[in-house]
């Protein structure tokens, strides 16, 4: 046995904790984002960015993670989930300390970059193994879970930085960014105890270290005996091959277009309700942060019973008409009133939900040969639409004004529940060995 394979597999581990830690790199994720928002409130007014650079800042770790789950996606399917898990963290707590001592706004954007690396290496990575090591009824709620957890994140970082902000040092932005390390160094320690999956460990033909796991792991609910061997792992040729492309190709569109819309609206909430609708920085933080609360809420009961009860398919569809409700109505209230809030938070809170099936989607399609690879291209499309919208909002948003900006959002919406309805397939409930190729008549995979 390898020296991974040895640390991986002394004493016993709870599932509980293997979800723990599998998610963990989405609260980093989530911290992460936030906390920059609140620093922006800093950073503006201390380096005299313009909208542009502010865009740019913002939006740039949104590349790192396309590029560092292309490549991590590869290296987890060809040298295992574990090591890949190690490594990304441990470059997340060095960046955020070196992102306390920038002394420009170079530095900022290219550490910003290194970091969203480290987080895209996480997220293929995380969610296969959440996949592999999830009983098969509890699969999407847990796979989602890297959703909620980023949401939880982000409401910490919220209420850190809305602490630091009133602090009133014009320096707090620093602290900000050094306290993302507290967290990191945490998970750094714990992830020690993940092993790696057994699934991964069979199809690469370790079939004795898998049975060693599956021993350690208490109530696991795993089922991989079916598990075939492949001398092919983690290679994109292997991902195009069988209509393996058909299922990356669906969810990665669908997380492309979602992201452009998606990912600015909530990254530049506080930013928004501070400039435009001119609410106070510290009123924008705490209205940013309470709409982050409502999200893990609404995501805890979506995930553990709407996803299973309904499907990914269904979820998909009602939570991007939601968001389009919401977006409309936003678009045509452009003064603080009580309707403009509660328009905006539906929009915000369900753009959210559309990300939920996602995960699910994005691991129950692919075996596990390609699993992390596959995903990787899901995960990289996400970044790159995520990108784009940040990166362009603020400077849409001046140039176009409210009404368009928010009608924009509303047609984007349309388009991915036109893409969901039209080529989305129900995995509810469906086997991981159905993805291996492995006939599982049982549980058919329905169109509906």
């Amino acid at each position: 046995m390898t020296d991974v394979g040895r640390k991986s597999v002394d004493g016993s581990i709870t599932l509980r904790k293997i979800v723990a830690l599998c998610t963990a790199g989405g609260f980093l994720d989530g911290y992460s984002l936030l906390i920059m928002s609140a620093a922006l409130l800093l950073l503006i007014p201390r380096f005299k960015m313009a909208q542009s650079t502010v865009g740019l800042v913002t939006a740039i770790p949104f590349i790192g993670m396309a590029i560092g789950a292309l490549i991590a996606g590869q290296l987890s399917d060809k040298f295992g989930r574990r090591l890949v898990f190690l490594i990304d963290v441990t470059a997340f707590l060095i960046v955020d300390i070196l992102l306390g001592f920038s002394q420009n706004v170079g530095e900022l954007v290219v550490l910003r970059f290194i970091l969203g690396l480290a987080i895209g290496a996480d997220m293929p990575t995380s969610s296969s193994m959440l996949a592999e090591f999830s009983p098969p009824k509890l699969r999407g709620a847990l796979t989602s879970l890297l959703n909620t957890v980023w949401l939880f994140g982000f409401i910490v970082a919220g209420i850190v930085g809305y602490i630091l902000y009133q602090t009133g040092s014009l320096e707090a932005w620093r602290w900000m960014f050094f306290s993302a390390a507290v967290p990191a160094l945490i998970v750094v320690i714990l992830r020690r105890d993940v092993p790696e999956t057994p699934r991964w460990l069979r199809a690469s033909g370790r079939v004795e270290e898998a049975k060693i796991v599956e021993q350690k792991i208490i109530s696991s609910g795993l089922d991989t005996s079916h598990v075939e061997v492949s001398a092919q792992r983690g290679q994109f040729s292997e991902v195009f091959k069988n209509g393996n492309w058909k299922p990356v190709l669906f969810f990665a569109s669908y997380w492309f277009i979602q992201s452009i819309a998606g990912a600015p609206l909530l990254s530049y909430t506080a930013v928004i309700f501070h400039r435009v609708i001119k609410f106070s920085g510290a009123n924008a933080l705490l209205f940013s942060v309470g709409l982050s609360c409502l999200y893990v809420i609404f995501s805890l009961i979506t995930q553990f019973t709407v996803l299973e009860r309904s499907g990914r398919k269904s979820l998909a569809v009602w939570t991007c008409a939601i968001t389009a409700v919401g977006a409309v109505v936003t678009a045509f209230v452009s003064h603080v009133t009580v309707l403009l809030v509660i328009a905006y938070a539906v929009a915000i809170v369900a753009s959210q939900l559309t990300v939920i099936p996602y995960w699910p989607w994005s691991v129950e399609m692919l075996p596990t040969q390609i699993r992390a690879t596959g995903q990787s291209i899901g995960s990289a499309g996400g970044k790159v639409g995520a990108f784009l919208g940040t990166l362009l909002l603020p400077s849409f948003l001046a140039a176009t004004g409210w009404t368009v900006s928010f009608l924009t959002v509303t047609v984007i919406f349309i388009v991915v529940l036109l893409i969901v309805a039209i080529f989305g397939k129900e995995t509810k409930n469906r086997s991981l060995d159905t993805a291996e190729g492995i006939s599982d008549p049982s549980v058919p995979m329905s169109t509906h």
